[in-house]
Formats: structure tokens, C-alpha cells, sequence
């Protein structure tokens, strides 16, 4: 177990080696890795003219997840808790429900898909707490230790600093983007970062932009590859990380979407429509669509229609303003 401030010395001794092995002279370290925060770089993923904006943070050595505590094994929420396949889809179809409202927000519709940047639908639902099958993870070490010495509320969906006195410990995962993960059928054609990792970035919802946001998919029954660390902190340093990001509010933004998220994680009402895309897309190995539909956890209904959730014409309006500014 080793202190904070040994943690951090330890990974920018990695870091330093890393330069060593790419030729980093003190000219390309400051190309490579200087950051200029605020800023992105359109990058191409190689699906004809898409990009994604990414944060322009120089060379990406190491991504980084930060947690409270250790869960063996560190799976996806989607995952967690040993849900049944039946309990999975549901979660798949609140999914749909997001997505096909994000379809409709009008700085996609008229920016994002017009200009052909990558809109990460599953990367922004992980992000506003919609389980999926995506771990996130940051390219900011700090970042990664603010979620690692401060907890989470949900029931405020608050973010607090330890004020006990005491001693703490927390987990690290370092990941390494380039070795430590296997290709992903789903994106094998991609030309940057062709694993499982991929990067989120800036996105038309801002919490992944500002969390310099990438994020690794892991299928059922699958693991991830990373380096573990278990580290102990007091409650100065958790406090201190708490005012650096203005009491998480910096990374947590709250925003036009974040009520109607509160809605969809309660759904238990769904249309047919939803059942049938989610069933397309995300069937359960070996059901049918009659015996999902049989097999549905107590208390989901189906009916042949329920509205989508919608912007409205205020909302849209505010969205496009902030979209401005």
C-alpha cells in the first residue's frame, strides 16, 4: 500500500519512461504532451468521414479509472450484481429510450451528424448513469483521483469529501490504451485506438469532454486488462481535490438532459417499438421474442404505444443558446 504521493511519483516515473522509449526529446515533449485545456482535436476513426473531437491532452501513455473502494471483479454496471438476461434487456431497452431521444436534440440533428463528428450514444448514457456495458476511464490522472478520494451521493447526486479525520484508502486502475487490450470485432476497422478502448470525447452533453472521457467495452463474462493500485490518502488531500473541481461540479455538470435521465432509470413502461429495437440489436442468447416477452422481470409492461421522451420547444431553445455561447 502506498501513500498519495507516492502514487503519483510512481506513474510519473512510467510516464518519463515512456518518453525514453519514443525518442521524446524536449521539442516533441512539448508537441506531444503539452495540454491546452478547453481544447480538441478532430481525430478520424476510419468509418469513411467520421471524426471524433478528442481532448488535445498530447501523447495518451496511460488511462486512468479511480473508485472508493475495489469490486472483484470490476465489471460494467450493466453487469454488476449478477443480473439475469431478462434484467439486462430491460436496461437495453431503457437504452433505446435514450438513444432515440438524443436523436432528437437539436445540436446533433444539426451539427454533429452534418458535420460528421462521432456521437458515442453508449459512451454519454454511462456518463448520465444509464447502465451499460462501457467502464469509464480518463486520460487526467487527477481527474481519475478526484472520483477516487471523493464519494458519491446518489440520492442527492452529490459528490462529498471525507471529513472524518481518519486515514482512507482508494483504487486505481491504470490501463495501458496500446497493449493491454484485445481488438474489438465492433470497431476492427477503426485506425485510432483499434482495441476495446475507445475514446468518448467531446461530446454534445459536456460531462465526458470535461473528464477527458474515453471508455473500455466489456462483453458478458469478459474482463479488463489494467494495472492495479491501492493507495491511502487523508482527508486534507480529499478536500483538496474536492475545491480543485469545484465540489465535483466541475465534472459532474448538470444539464438539460439530467431530469429527464432521472425518468428513464424509473421507466417501466415500454412501447413495442422499443422492445423490437432493443431485441434487434441486443437479443439474449437463445430467447425468442415471445419468451423474453414472457420473461420479463415483474412490474415491465408493454404497450403498443408509449410517447418517446421529447424535448420541448423551451428546452430546445435553451439547448441551442448554451450550444452558442
Amino acid at each position: 500500500m502506498m501513500t498519495l504521493n507516492e502514487l503519483k511519483e510512481t506513474l510519473l516515473n512510467e510516464v518519463q519512461k515512456r518518453d525514453i522509449l519514443l525518442e521524446m526529446t524536449p521539442a516533441n515533449a512539448k508537441i506531444g504532451r503539452e495540454k491546452m485545456s478547453g481544447t480538441y482535436e478532430a481525430v478520424e476513426t476510419g468509418k469513411g468521414n467520421e471524426k471524433c473531437l478528442i481532448p488535445q491532452v498530447g501523447t495518451v501513455f496511460y488511462l486512468y479509472r479511480g473508485q472508493n473502494c475495489e469490486f472483484i471483479p470490476c465489471l460494467p454496471s450493466l453487469y454488476r450484481g449478477n443480473p439475469s438476461p431478462e434484467e439486462i434487456f430491460v436496461e437495453r431497452m431503457r437504452f433505446i429510450v435514450f438513444r432515440r431521444l438524443m436523436n432528437t436534440h437539436p445540436v446533433i440533428k444539426h451539427f454533429f451528424l452534418r458535420h460528421h463528428f462521432k456521437v458515442d450514444m453508449e459512451g454519454l448514457a454511462q456518463h448520465y448513469g444509464l447502465k451499460t456495458d462501457v467502464i469509464d476511464l480518463t486520460s487526467d490522472l487527477d481527474i481519475a483521483l478526484f472520483f477516487a478520494m471523493c464519494w458519491y451521493d446518489s440520492n442527492t447526486d452529490l459528490y462529498h469529501y471525507y471529513d472524518d479525520g481518519m486515514e482512507h484508502n482508494a483504487i486505481l486502475y491504470v490501463f495501458d490504451p496500446i497493449m493491454d487490450n484485445e481488438p474489438c470485432p465492433s470497431s476492427k476497422d477503426n485506425s485510432y485506438m483499434n482495441h476495446n478502448i475507445q475514446p468518448i470525447g467531446l461530446q454534445v452533453l459536456p460531462r465526458p469532454g470535461v473528464q477527458n472521457g474515453y471508455g473500455v467495452h466489456v462483453a458478458l463474462g469478459g474482463s479488463i486488462k489494467s494495472y492495479l493500485y491501492r493507495f491511502t490518502f487523508t482527508c486534507n488531500d480529499s478536500k483538496e481535490y474536492y475545491r480543485r473541481y469545484c465540489s465535483g461540479d466541475a465534472l459532474w455538470i448538470r444539464d438539460s438532459i439530467s431530469e429527464k435521465i432521472k425518468t428513464i432509470l424509473k421507466q417501466t413502461v415500454f412501447s413495442y417499438s422499443v422492445f423490437n429495437e432493443a431485441f434487434r440489436e441486443f437479443r439474449p442468447v437463445g430467447y425468442s421474442a415471445t419468451r423474453l416477452k414472457r420473461a420479463l422481470p415483474s412490474g415491465i409492461v408493454l404497450k403498443p404505444r408509449v410517447d418517446d421522451i421529447r424535448f420541448d420547444a423551451s428546452e430546445v431553445k435553451k439547448i441551442v443558446d448554451d450550444w452558442n455561447c
